[in-house]
């Protein structure tokens, strides 16, 4: 394994610029492979595409319980699905 950007194959390693705002990726080898990430070897996202994949999959609120979701295309049913509310507010997600 090594100290890459498992999308992008940029170096996340010390003194390389990008070291600082990296995001560990928990998955094994085996399963980054199954995900068809493009460099299965690195361990990290870079923060230019964790920033460009929660642009692509932005997250939403449910404001009547306070659960969070990924959603790939749209709210399903507009229905949150732990309480069934139907009042949701899109994420900025401005953390990287």
């Amino acid at each position: 394994m090594s100290e890459i950007c498992m999308h992008c194959g940029k170096s996340v390693s010390f003194g390389s610029g990008n070291f600082v705002n990296r995001v560990p990726n928990c998955d094994n080898y085996e399963d980054r492979l199954e995900m068809n990430v493009e460099y299965p070897e690195g361990e990290y996202s870079c923060a230019n595409c964790e920033r460009k994949y929660y642009e692509e999959h932005p997250q939403f609120e449910c404001l009547d319980c306070g659960y969070i979701d990924y959603i790939e295309s749209g709210i399903s049913d507009n229905k949150c699905g732990l309480c069934k509310g139907v009042n949701w507010r899109k994420l900025d997600n401005e953390f990287v």
